[in-house]
């Protein structure tokens, strides 16, 4: 069989810039009301807490799709999983979510992966991925929206 391999990206902040100005506008206001409140020391934690929670929307996120399973690469952040993990594929408006549920469960956005699609890309990206699944992947196959 021939190594087959879907790729693509997604970057949030470039995508979209009111978003992108609000959140920076909003990042700034956060932060200077941390300083008048507390001082440099809560600034600087707040910036952290609020850089690590916005990570994913500032950067460039990376998908590689092939039968050893998905990968996910951003600046300095790599994971793989495999096609095996996921037992369900659930399709969102601005993406797709590998569940490792056969069932809905609040767990399964904490435990499964979300995948960001542009939605220009969305069908041919969701087409390769149930292709994946089907030979590689879980029990349950059905696609839900």
């Amino acid at each position: 069989m021939s190594e087959k391999e879907i790729t693509w990206s997604v970057h949030p902040a470039r995508r979209d810039r009111r978003k992108f100005v609000f959140s920076l506008l909003s990042f700034f206001l956060t932060l200077v009301l941390l300083y008048l409140a507390g001082g440099v020391f809560w600034t600087v934690f707040g910036a952290l807490v609020l850089f690590i929670a916005l990570y994913p929307f500032y950067v460039k996120t990376e998908y590689v799709a092939n039968s050893s399973g998905i990968t996910i690469k951003r600046l300095l952040y790599k994971k793989t999983r495999k096609w095996g993990e996921f037992r369900r594929i659930k399709e969102y408006v601005n993406g797709i979510l590998l569940s490792p549920y056969n069932k809905d469960t609040f767990l399964e956005n904490f435990r499964g992966e979300f995948l960001l699609v542009n939605p220009e890309e969305k069908k041919r990206i969701l087409r390769g991925i149930k292709e994946f699944f089907d030979e590689y992947g879980g029990k349950s196959k059905d696609i839900e929206g």
